[in-house]
C-alpha cells in the first residue's frame, strides 16, 4: 500500500495498462479511490476487469473503487519479483485511515543538475 500524490505516475513515468490514474476529481473529499499494479490485478481479479471493483479494509474504513491499473514496476529492486501494490491518494489518507502520515518521501524529476534542487527540496 502507497499513499502517492497525483502526479506520481507520470513523474515516475509509470504507464497505465487500463482505466485512469488520479485527476483533478479526485480529492480529499471526493470518493475514496485506488490504483492498483498489474500483480494485484492478476492476483485478486485474475478474470475481471478491475476498473470499478470496490475494496476495504476493515468494516471501520470505506469502499474504495479501483480507478485504473498501472503498470509493473520493481519497487523493492531490480532482483525481486514485482509486489503487490495498492496506490491511494495522500490527500484522502484522512478519510482512509484517520489521520495524516508521519512520513513521506519525495520524488523529483528534473532535466537539469539535480544538485541545484537539493536545497530547494529541503526548504
Amino acid at each position: 500500500m502507497r499513499f502517492v500524490t497525483g502526479n506520481y505516475f507520470s513523474t515516475l513515468s509509470i504507464g497505465v495498462a487500463r482505466g485512469r490514474t488520479f485527476g483533478a476529481e479526485d480529492r480529499g473529499t471526493s470518493a475514496p479511490v485506488a490504483v492498483i499494479n498489474e500483480t494485484t490485478a492478476r492476483t485478486i481479479w485474475p478474470n475481471e476487469d478491475p476498473v470499478g471493483q470496490r475494496v476495504r479494509f476493515s468494516q471501520e474504513q470505506p469502499w474504495v473503487t479501483v480507478i485504473g491499473v498501472s503498470r509493473d514496476t520493481r519497487s523493492q529492486g531490480l532482483g525481486q519479483p514485482v509486489p503487490a501494490e495498492l496506490y491511494l491518494l495522500y490527500e484522502q489518507l484522512p478519510v482512509l485511515i484517520g489521520s495524516a502520515m508521519r512520513t513521506m518521501y519525495v520524488v523529483l524529476r528534473t532535466l537539469g543538475d539535480p544538485v541545484t534542487l537539493a536545497a530547494p527540496a529541503r526548504s
